[in-house]
């Protein structure tokens, strides 16, 4: 789901403290009675494992040993830094009509024919065909600022990857990918070096 998503692509720390059915064999409670709570630094993650680094003080208070398995209750600390970050990137723009054009700039004419079909992927659909269209549409034509939206796995990263592919083949073109995890630049970033036909020249791609 993609609020799921959020907290694990936005977590920085977790809270944890041992489950209950760990607590009858672990430690005693803290001070006051209250189950001791640790904090944990996300190190690195995928979508299947997450790994945490653990201070000594956990790792001696829940006895933990590299052959024991030990159910936790986990609850994650977002790091909001980068949105905030984001949001004041926006507010500190002296001059917003490259974000938001004047309507009578930005008519989309179509159809785009700044590609033929027989260039374009034949896995792509027809929206995702405009899309790229209008990604690799020569600079002198006028467009507004392009959004993709979708659900994840619905082929934005594809449609996005093999878009700049097409702009790569003319040797004058620079493009600046941006992306907000570590995770989703290296898949831009893996995607370029598999999709890109012709494959990109060796020293073209800065990570």
């Amino acid at each position: 789901m993609a609020h799921g998503r959020l907290v694990w692509d936005g977590a920085s720390s977790v809270l944890l403290m041992a489950a209950c059915s760990s607590r009858r064999r672990g430690p005693s409670p803290g001070m006051g009675g209250r189950e001791k709570v640790y904090e944990a630094r996300v190190e690195t993650r995928s979508p299947e494992h997450m790994l945490l680094r653990l201070s000594e003080e956990c790792c001696q208070d829940l006895r933990l040993r590299p052959d024991r398995e030990l159910q936790v209750e986990l609850q994650f600390q977002l790091n909001r830094m980068p949105l905030c970050e984001m949001h004041f990137a926006l507010d500190s723009l002296q001059d917003c009509t490259l974000l938001f054009p004047e309507p009578p700039a930005v008519g989309v004419p179509l159809p785009l024919n700044s590609c033929s079909t027989e260039d374009l992927d034949a896995r792509l659909n027809a929206r995702q065909r405009e899309a790229v269209r209008a990604i690799a549409a020569p600079f002198s034509l006028q467009l507004p600022p392009l959004l993709l939206c979708g659900p994840p796995g619905s082929g934005k990263t594809f449609t996005l990857s093999l878009a700049v592919g097409m702009l790569l083949r003319d040797d004058t073109h620079r493009v600046l990918l941006c992306a907000h995890t570590e995770e989703a630049a290296d898949t831009l970033v893996n995607d370029l070096l598999t999709l890109t036909d012709p494959p990109l020249a060796q020293g073209s791609l800065l990570r």
